[in-house]
C-alpha cells in the first residue's frame, strides 16, 4: 500500500482552480489572417455573384427595385387593418391602397420602358465585367474622397483653432462665458464649406467622366477599342475637359455652400426667437408677446422651410444635369456650355425615359446595397460557424465582424453603383445621339432595345 500511493503536501498544492477546458478553437495568427481575409472577401465574392444573377434575370430584379415603394403601401394598409387598434381612415387605408393600385398601373403601362431598362442594364453590367477598369477606378475614387477628407478636416480645425484664439484675445465677454465669432472668422467658415464642396464635386465629376470614356469606347469601338481605355479617359478628364469639369462642378458648389448658409440662418433666426420668448415674463404685456414670438417662429420656420426645399430640388437638378452633361464634355471634347445645350435638348426628348430609367436603377441598386450587405453578413457568420467557433466563445468577433461586413459591403455596393450609374447615362446619351453607331458595333443589342423604345431610331442630332 505504502509503495502504491503519492502522499501529497497540502503546502505545494496551487490552490487556484485550473480553468475549465476550452470549447472552441484558440485565436493564433493564422487563424485571424483567415477571418480577415474573409471580412474583406466575402462582400466581393457576393456582390460579383448578384451581378451574376442580375445579369441574368434583370427584369426580375428590376421589378423588384420598382415595388419597394408599392409593397410599402400595402403593408401601411395591411397593418392598419389587421393590426393597428386605431380606427381606420382615408389617411390610413384609402391613401395608401389608391397609391398602390396607381403604382401597379403606371408599372404595366410602362411595360416597355420598364423592360428597356432592364435590358440596358444588362447591357452596362455586361460592360463593367468587360472592363473592369471602371470598378478600379470607383475604388480609387473613393480612397481619394477619403484621403481628402482627412485632410480637409485637419486644415479646418487648425483654421478654426487659431481663428477662434483670435477672436477669444478680441472678445470683451460681456456675459461672462459668450463666445465671439467675427466677420472675418465667419468668412474663413463659409471659405472652408465651399472649398470642400467643390473640392468633392471636381473628384466626382472627374470620375464620372473617366467611366464615361470606359461606357464610350465601348459604344464607338466595340472590340476594337483603345487597350486601356480608362487610362486615355482620365488623361482626357483632367487635360482638355478639365476646365469644364471645374466650370460645372462650381456651379453646383456654390448652391451647395449657399443651402448650407440658409440652414444655419435658419437656426439662428430660429434660436434668437426662443431665447427672446424664454426671457419674458408672465404679465399681460408679455403673453403678448409671447404669442407674438411664436407666431413669428412659425412665419419665419415655414419661410425657410419652404426655401430650403426650393434649394435642395435645385441642387439636385444641378447634379443630374451635370452627369449628362459631362458625358457628352468626356466623349466629344466640347466644352460645358456647348455640352449643357445638347444636354437641354437630350432631355428635352428624352425626359420622360430618363426619369423612369434613372429611378428604376437607382431602386434597383439600393436592393443590391441590401443584398450585399445581408448575404455578406450571413456568409461571415456560416465562416465562423465552420470554424467552430460559438457566440460564447469569443462574441466580439461577432459584433465587429459583423460590422465590418456591413460596412465594407455598403461600401463596395457604393463603388459598383457609381460605375453603373455612370454606364447607364453615357450608354443613353450615346444612343440618343448616335443610334447608326451602336447598330453597326453592337446590332443584336440594338435590334433587342428599338423593340421596347423604337423611336431610338431617330437620333436628337438629327
Amino acid at each position: 500500500m505504502a509503495d502504491t500511493l503519492t502522499l501529497k503536501n497540502p503546502v505545494d498544492e496551487d490552490p487556484t482552480p485550473s480553468p475549465p477546458p476550452h470549447n472552441g478553437i484558440d485565436l493564433n495568427i493564422k487563424t485571424i489572417a483567415t477571418i480577415i481575409l474573409s471580412v474583406v472577401s466575402f462582400p466581393v465574392l457576393i456582390s460579383i455573384l448578384i451581378l451574376g444573377v442580375m445579369f441574368l434575370f434583370p427584369m426580375f430584379f428590376i421589378t423588384i427595385g420598382y415595388l419597394v415603394i408599392p409593397l410599402g403601401l400595402l403593408s401601411t394598409v395591411f397593418y392598419s387593418v389587421f393590426i393597428s387598434s386605431a380606427p381606420m381612415s382615408i389617411l390610413t387605408v384609402g391613401l395608401p391602397l389608391i397609391g398602390f393600385f396607381l403604382s401597379l398601373a403606371f408599372f404595366f403601362s410602362q411595360l416597355n420602358r420598364i423592360r428597356f431598362t432592364a435590358y440596358l442594364f444588362k447591357i452596362v453590367i455586361s460592360v463593367m465585367f468587360q472592363y473592369p477598369s471602371g470598378i478600379l477606378v470607383s475604388f480609387l475614387s473613393s480612397c481619394v474622397s477619403g484621403f481628402l477628407s482627412l485632410i480637409i478636416f485637419i486644415l479646418s480645425s487648425i483654421i478654426y483653432q487659431n481663428r477662434r484664439n483670435i477672436d477669444q484675445a478680441d472678445c470683451p465677454h460681456e456675459n461672462g462665458g459668450d463666445v465671439c465669432v467675427s466677420n472675418e472668422t465667419f468668412l474663413y467658415n463659409i471659405f472652408i464649406l465651399f472649398a470642400g464642396y467643390f473640392t468633392f464635386e471636381v473628384v466626382s465629376n472627374v470620375t464620372h467622366a473617366v467611366i464615361s470614356g470606359i461606357y464610350g469606347s465601348y459604344f464607338h469601338f466595340g472590340k476594337n477599342g483603345p487597350k486601356y481605355p480608362a487610362y486615355e479617359a482620365f488623361v482626357r478628364a483632367i487635360s482638355y475637359s478639365f476646365g469644364s469639369i471645374c466650370f460645372g462642378s462650381l456651379l453646383v458648389s456654390l448652391i451647395s455652400t449657399l443651402r448650407s448658409l440658409l440652414t444655419i440662418f435658419k437656426e439662428k433666426i430660429l434660436d434668437e426667437l426662443s431665447r427672446s420668448r424664454e426671457g419674458d415674463g408672465d404679465d399681460d404685456d408679455d403673453e403678448v408677446g409671447n404669442r407674438s414670438n411664436s407666431s413669428n417662429s412659425l412665419i419665419f420656420t415655414l419661410i425657410f422651410n419652404i426655401l430650403e426645399f426650393l434649394i435642395v430640388e435645385i441642387e439636385n437638378c444641378f447634379k443630374i444635369f451635370n452627369k449628362y452633361a459631362f458625358s457628352y464634355v468626356a466623349l466629344y471634347g466640347k466644352s460645358y456650355i456647348s455640352s449643357a445645350k445638347q444636354t437641354f435638348n437630350f432631355l428635352k426628348y428624352r425626359g420622360l425615359q430618363v426619369l423612369i430609367t434613372k429611378s428604376l436603377i437607382e431602386s434597383t441598386l439600393t436592393v443590391f446595397s441590401i443584398l450585399c450587405s445581408i448575404f455578406s453578413l450571413l456568409g461571415f457568420i456560416l465562416m465562423l460557424n465552420f470554424l467552430k467557433f460559438t457566440f460564447n466563445d469569443y462574441p466580439e468577433l461577432y459584433i465587429i465582424g459583423g460590422f465590418s461586413q456591413l460596412i465594407i459591403g455598403y461600401f463596395i455596393s457604393k463603388i459598383t453603383s457609381n460605375s453603373i450609374n455612370g454606364g447607364y447615362i453615357t450608354l443613353l446619351v450615346c444612343l440618343s445621339m448616335y443610334p447608326d453607331v451602336f447598330k453597326a458595333n453592337h446590332p443584336k443589342e440594338f435590334e433587342q432595345l428599338i423593340k421596347f423604345t423604337p423611336s431610338l431610331q431617330q437620333p436628337l442630332n438629327s
